[in-house]
């Protein structure tokens, strides 16, 4: 796998520093996406990850790195696979819907017809997922071929079945006779299709022998739903269009069946393109959107470190280490955070309340060892920049979440950001007081759907200039929880940036309660 990437460079300083700068590069993306084989799952991990490191760190002057390779391509052509098979196989589906409606003169023909084929595809899709086929450009044909070979099995029966039961009307003669004359040309017909088909599973590329197999089980299927379903479906609902007489209509039929037909039409047009898709996202509305972010899982408790390095525009820059704690009381949270080191803020407290209901304030303290007191935040105070970081102390308490109640949401489509698909949406806050409270004037998010987390955020203030930046830059499942592990902020107006770094996280370990004290605040670690 490695060794269909490849950095095209061009570099004006020592071969060697840049060989060793490269294989470094390459180590840390492969430990970053825990690659251990060649699969799909693997390649949407690391491909963004050299991407982003191309981009972030392999910046040097003089030296230019992109990816290529067949991995790189088959990451890029493979990554909308899903959503696309998913739109055409509902286009191919509403297109033989409304061709057997047609031919039938009948929706309810139309819904028979296409059921052994509905089935036909409901069985692949299982048969995949019980033998770990994955979906590929190959794979992913053969809802076509099921779709076209299928119908071809149900629209030979009810034309038949429409034959006798004229004849010999609505009863179990009628469609015994079916078997001997048609039902024996189906056989006949399923036995050369598929055994031409099986012939692909003795292939020795693994591609044709999987596609070989789905079109078998495609095939086997449609036919025997034919010739089982729609027999039984005809006996219990005896639908008028099988007997209808095709020599006399009545006054205004073409009429009728015009518009009934333009009507089922436009019906399928519009649930085609209601269809959801996962790339884009619209079935969600912003605010259905930002709950999921809200009700993402976060753990009862946990315990971690923080490291932060404060850089100002002029490129100098402090660190400072904290012990973090957060425990939900029922459906309060609460969150303490001790400063350790350096020495000049070291025993530095802050306390925070966060209460479910968002008609009542949370609750905010500090303590400040030289003061050697406690001072209580006000809410009005939130949007303050918390202890020189460029996060507000909103941002500190909600961690990568938001109140609900502060923001009308928008969904805005979607975006790609380092490789994956993201739920954009934009927030305005809901009157002038929280626009005061917090100094924004817009949000927007960049939302991945995997991890309900935003990768990207960018704030507005109140005068439209654009404030700051928060990316994710790594995310981790701990504990079966997705956990922040580096965080990067950007003040666009002064020039300053804060890098979050979260280390020794713990989920298990139980907290004690009198940790979340204001008298712990003064006591400190």
């Amino acid at each position: 796998l490695i060794s269909q990437l490849f950095l095209l460079y061009s570099a004006s300083g020592d071969p060697t520093d840049f060989e060793e700068e490269v294989d470094y590069g390459y180590q840390q993306a492969l430990v970053r996406a825990n690659l251990t084989a060649s699969t799909w799952r693997q390649q949407k991990t690391l491909i963004p990850e050299v991407e982003r490191y191309l981009a972030e760190e392999f910046n040097a002057p003089g030296i230019r790195g992109t990816v290529t390779g067949s991995v790189n391509v088959t990451y890029h052509w493979f990554r909308n696979i899903a959503t696309s098979h998913a739109q055409s196989v509902a286009l191919a589906f509403a297109a033989v819907l409304l061709m057997a409606s047609v031919v039938f003169r009948s929706v309810l023909g139309g819904v028979i017809a296409v059921l052994p084929v509905a089935i036909s595809v409901l069985l692949i899709y299982a048969f995949m997922g019980i033998t770990g086929i994955w979906l590929g450009i190959a794979t992913s044909m053969f809802a076509a071929i099921a779709i076209g070979l299928g119908i071809d099995f149900a629209i030979h029966t009810l034309d038949k079945l429409r034959e006798l039961v004229k004849r010999y009307g609505q009863s179990d003669d009628a469609l015994l006779r079916l078997f001997p004359g048609t039902g024996r040309a189906l056989l006949f017909n399923f036995i050369a299709l598929g055994s031409g088909f099986a012939v692909l599973s003795l292939s020795q590329v693994p591609t044709l022998q999987r596609f070989g197999i789905l079109v078998v089980v495609a095939v086997s299927s449609s036919f025997l739903a034919s010739v089982t379903v729609i027999p039984v479906i005809i006996k219990l609902l005896q639908p008028v269009f099988l007997v209808r007489d095709e020599q006399v209509d009545p006054p205004y039929a073409g009429t009728r069946q015009a518009i009934k037909f333009g009507s089922l039409t436009l019906l399928l047009v519009a649930i085609y393109f209601s269809i959801p898709n996962a790339n884009a996202g619209e079935e969600l509305s912003g605010l259905a959107i930002m709950e999921q972010v809200v009700e993402r899982d976060e753990g009862k408790q946990v315990t971690r470190d923080l490291k932060m390095e404060l850089t100002a525009r002029s490129g100098t820059s402090r660190v400072q280490h904290t012990r973090n704690f957060r425990k939900y009381f029922g459906e309060e949270k609460r969150t303490v955070i001790f400063y350790l080191k350096p020495t000049n803020i070291r025993g530095t407290g802050f306390l925070t309340y966060d209460y479910p209901d968002p008609t009542v304030d949370d609750d905010q303290w500090l303590y400040l060892p030289a003061l050697r007191k406690v001072r209580r935040i006000s809410a009005s105070n939130r949007g303050d920049y918390f202890l020189g970081t460029d996060l507000a102390y909103e941002e500190i308490k909600k961690e990568n979440k938001v109140e609900l109640s502060d923001y009308r949401f928008t969904a805005k489509g979607t975006e790609e950001i380092e490789g994956r698909i993201a739920l954009v949406v934009e927030g305005i806050p809901q009157d002038e007081e929280i626009v005061d409270e917090l100094g924004y004037g817009r949000v927007v998010w960049q939302i991945d759907p995997e991890i309900w987390m935003s990768r990207k955020s960018d704030y507005w203030d109140v005068n439209g200039n654009h404030l700051k930046t928060i990316r994710l830059v790594e995310v981790e499942k701990i504990d079966g929880i997705w956990t922040t592990l580096k965080l990067s902020v950007k003040n666009h107006k002064t020039g300053h940036s804060t890098f979050f770094t979260f280390s020794n996280i713990d989920y298990e370990t139980e907290i004690v309660d009198r940790v979340f004290e204001q008298s712990m605040l003064r006591r400190g670690l």
